[in-house]
């Protein structure tokens, strides 16, 4: 087990990590003005001291295998935290001891070279001097040379001891998200990345205003976390870095529209994602209603394609009495029958063949089914949580 200093565990963040790295066996030093109580707390030392003392860092940079620095950035004493923080990485570095230090949520971007959070208008002005702070302190590791081994932690926008939450064992980091459209099968999932430190909703202009004017799922995600909305374009390429692309391309619908006239563009879109360092693509066609010739034509030469298995039967719902709609009336492709997209799809020479968004009513979800068995002899996979592909 490691040995880890925390200058501030007293306060709520050092708090938190002092307590979770009891729990898991480690050895925990707090520093702090005053020296708190420990009695009764194996594993726990605690001592008086402030950051701004040489001789209390360099002591806590020999004794420990971790430094965590868990204190605000504002000035203390009259130094700032940004004053300070170069020369505790030194004494880190030179006693070969990790460096940690909790920031906030104000310094990250909310996209790749896009603005800080600390930059947008809606971001609380009270707040402001203390996430400048922050990012003055990034900067200075930054700027750091390369033996200082150190990370910075930027917590969700929402965490302090007015929202405790509750501990999960994980943590989340935001990214990017393409949606194919505003349905809330596809949509819903937003809502599970409240938590992180920012989204980017790629999305056409109708699915965003159905999103924002209509089921009003992206407001109430806005409250949570800071979004911002990437334009899809069909036709356009897209660079999503890492050496990734997409390029968005119209996927019809005649299913009636709940919100609007339902006569725009960008109703329902596929996506093409190509790997720029290998030229190999996926399709991605969660919800398809017509296997047209222009849909058909951006299949082509992709080593896999992820397509839309809502239903098994074009009236499935009816037989079952789940519902008075067939398939196609929902906007969705039945895989069996004539013109389904089994019959479709079996012989196009496509590596890998993927039904998704498979409704829990479609036999082929039962390993043992015969629709299953026909899917797969007919070179259809069936998805499963956890899926993994490689391109």
């Amino acid at each position: 087990m490691a040995t880890i200093a925390i200058i501030g565990g007293t306060g709520y963040a050092g708090g938190a990590i002092r307590d979770e790295a009891l729990r898991r066996g480690h050895t925990v030093i707090t520093v702090s003005r005053r020296e708190a109580n420990a009695a009764g707390q194996p594993g726990l030392i605690s001592r008086a001291g402030n950051l701004h003392d040489p001789a209390v860092v360099d002591h806590m940079a020999v004794e420990a295998d971790v430094l965590v620095v868990a204190i605000r950035a504002s000035a203390q004493d009259g130094v700032r935290l940004a004053d300070v923080i170069g020369s505790v990485a030194k004494m880190a570095a030179a006693h070969g001891t990790r460096l940690g230090v909790v920031g906030g949520a104000g310094s990250l971007h909310v996209t790749e070279g896009g603005p800080r959070v600390v930059d947008l208008p809606t971001f609380p002005e009270a707040h402001k001097g203390e996430a400048l702070g922050q990012a003055d302190v990034l900067a200075v590791l930054r700027a750091a040379s390369s033996d200082v081994d150190w990370f910075y932690l930027s917590p969700a926008a929402s965490f302090g001891s007015y929202a405790p939450g509750e501990v999960t064992g994980r943590y989340r980091v935001g990214g990017d998200v393409l949606l194919t459209d505003a349905e809330l099968d596809h949509t819903l999932g937003l809502l599970l990345l409240r938590e992180g430190r920012g989204l980017v909703v790629h999305a056409t202009e109708t699915t965003r205003d159905t999103l924002y004017d209509g089921t009003s799922l992206l407001r109430t995600l806005d409250a949570y976390c800071p979004v911002q909305w990437q334009p899809v374009v069909p036709a356009a390429d897209v660079t999503l870095g890492d050496g990734l692309s997409y390029r968005a391309f119209e996927v019809p619908t005649r299913k009636r529209a709940r919100f609007g006239s339902g006569e725009r563009k960008g109703r329902v879109v596929g996506y093409r994602l190509t790997d720029e360092h290998t030229g190999r693509s996926l399709v991605c066609l969660p919800a398809v209603q017509e296997l047209t010739a222009a849909v058909r034509a951006e299949l082509d030469d992709c080593a896999c394609l992820l397509i839309d298995g809502t239903c098994w039967h074009d009236d499935e719902l009816i037989r079952l009495g789940l519902g008075g709609k067939t398939a196609r009336e929902m906007g969705h492709l039945p895989i069996d029958g004539p013109g389904g997209s089994l019959e479709q799809l079996a012989p196009l020479g496509i590596e890998r063949k993927v039904y998704i968004h498979i409704n829990n009513t479609n036999p082929i979800l039962l390993e043992d089914s015969p629709e299953r068995r026909i899917a797969e002899q007919h070179g259809l996979e069936v998805a499963a949580d956890g899926l993994e592909l490689q391109i």
